[in-house]
């Protein structure tokens, strides 16, 4: 079977239609189709079709009549909401007074749209359907959130090291289980605490909160390595070694502390227990380590959730650069923070207003500036975490080229990080083979042309002439 050039262009649709009329059901299909859309369609008229027919396919659309013989337009959507659809319904229907009308859309409709007056249809489905994928984006980001920050707190709980979160006041704002067993005291009876008054002896409390005033001031790094001892319930008092790290929001402003903390009252003097505490500690840091990847992929994830047109961009680049570093025969490490700097490379990119991201049509010369800001701005958010990958700077260099004409510093050659000569390519091959707002897709053909073409120019010739067999061999496609 063939297509015409026009059906292929066409947007695919299924829509359930809740009508008794087939004269007005075929007038709503061709509505429908002059408004650029491919209909695949049912029609039912009781409430045991339209159930039936919920629960067999996947709709885009609910079109309700209100008047139908066996049931109304609000028994519709009830039957609609009982099935748990997060997708538009829109009534469709004659004159049914304006009392009716604010009933159903009070009850969860969408829209209302009179039968004369049609012309309102394909405007109506095009927003709702905007607004459900942005409603379903979202529900999808936050369960991603959710389920970062379950394991974040499984980690926390399975250490076998003491976790303390302190706020800028010294306040204890999250413990974990190892540490409340330290202290001797029930967690909810440590949160909220002031750590320094509460749990240290009296003659080391100005000292300590001397240093971590300094610390939370910027005056002074945190310490690689600090002991002191605590004060538990029962009057004891332990010794224990801390690791500590600064906790900044996204201005970058420090707005407390983390700090995990090896009780070495005993093991001190046992320089075999203490080795295997300092290996526990830091099955710790990296059980963090994993925790901070989820969270930083969510965050990619919102800030995609911004530019739908992007949607999944950050991690097909990612893919990308990630296969080309191990190709070139890169080291894990160094392959692990190419992956990484792709997922966030575009992070500087929530910054921007939304309204420019999806503009349909090419930016102006202001708008497009603020767009060449994004580089840094990404740089500045990353720079202060604590990554053992160069993803900060790695991020900054990503829209540079090798003969200098990138930006934002003009680099050339070597000056750039390998791995941001990786990314560059993998972001410029992406980025023309799938649609844009002001443009549709180039297709992979284009996108190596381009790099083929600019080979040893603008992109690093090794990597060019990687990703070109990876692609034309069939090693590698987005997926």
């Amino acid at each position: 079977m063939s297509y015409s050039k026009e059906a292929m262009m066409k947007k695919p649709l299924r829509v359930l239609v809740v009508e008794d009329s087939e004269d007005d059901y075929l007038l709503l299909l061709r509505e429908l189709e002059k408004g650029g859309f491919a209909v695949e369609s049912e029609r039912v008229e009781t409430p045991e079709a339209m159930e039936k027919a919920l629960g067999e396919k996947p709709w885009d659309l609910i079109l309700s009549d209100y008047h139908l013989p066996r049931f109304s337009g609000l028994h519709a959507l009830n039957v609609f909401l009982a099935a748990g659809k997060d997708i538009p319904f829109i009534l469709v229907s004659g004159l049914i007074g304006e009392e009716r009308a604010v009933e159903i859309m009070r009850n969860g409709a969408q829209d209302f749209i009179p039968k004369d007056n049609l012309n309102r249809l394909v405007p109506a489905v095009e927003r709702e359907l905007r607004e459900a994928e942005v409603r379903n984006a979202r529900r999808r980001t936050e369960q991603e959130l959710e389920k970062e920050r379950k394991r974040a707190a499984q980690y926390l709980e399975i250490a076998g090291v003491a976790m303390v979160v302190l706020n800028r006041e010294g306040e204890v704002t999250l413990i974990n289980r190892r540490g409340s067993e330290i202290l001797g005291y029930p967690r909810e009876e440590i949160l909220g605490k002031n750590w320094f008054q509460h749990f240290l002896p009296v003659e080391i409390r100005d000292r300590v909160y001397q240093y971590f005033s300094q610390m939370v001031q910027g005056e002074r790094p945190p310490a690689e390595r600090f002991e002191n001892p605590v004060l538990t319930f029962s009057g004891e008092v332990r010794l224990i070694a801390w690791r500590n790290s600064l906790i900044r929001d996204e201005a970058g402003c420090v707005v407390g502390t983390l700090s995990s903390g090896v009780d070495i009252t005993e093991q001190r003097k046992m320089e075999e227990q203490l080795r295997a505490s300092e290996e526990e500690t830091r099955r710790t840091l990296e059980a963090l380590r994993k925790a901070l990847n989820g969270i930083i992929q969510a965050m990619a994830a919102a800030v995609e959730i911004r530019d739908p047109y992007t949607a999944g961009h950050q991690r097909r680049v990612a893919d990308l650069a990630r296969t080309i570093a191990r190709e070139m025969g890169l080291a894990k490490e160094q392959v692990d923070g190419v992956r990484m700097a792709g997922i966030v490379h575009d992070l500087g990119k929530i910054s921007i207003p939304a309204e420019i991201l999806s503009k349909p049509i090419r930016l102006n010369e202001i708008e497009f500036a603020l767009i060449k800001t994004h580089p840094e701005v990404g740089y500045e958010i990353l720079k202060d975490i604590d990554f053992p990958w160069p993803v900060a700077l790695t991020v900054r260099q990503h829209h540079e080229r090798i003969n200098g004409s990138g930006y934002p510093q003009g680099l050339t050659g070597e000056e750039m990080l390998l791995e941001a000569r990786i990314l560059a390519v993998a972001d410029v091959v992406e980025a023309i083979a799938s649609h844009r707002p002001y443009r549709p897709a180039h297709g992979i053909t284009v996108a190596l042309e381009e790099i083929e073409k600019n080979q040893g120019v603008l992109y690093d010739p090794e990597v060019v002439e990687i990703c070109l067999r990876l692609f034309r061999k069939g090693r590698f496609t987005f997926e």
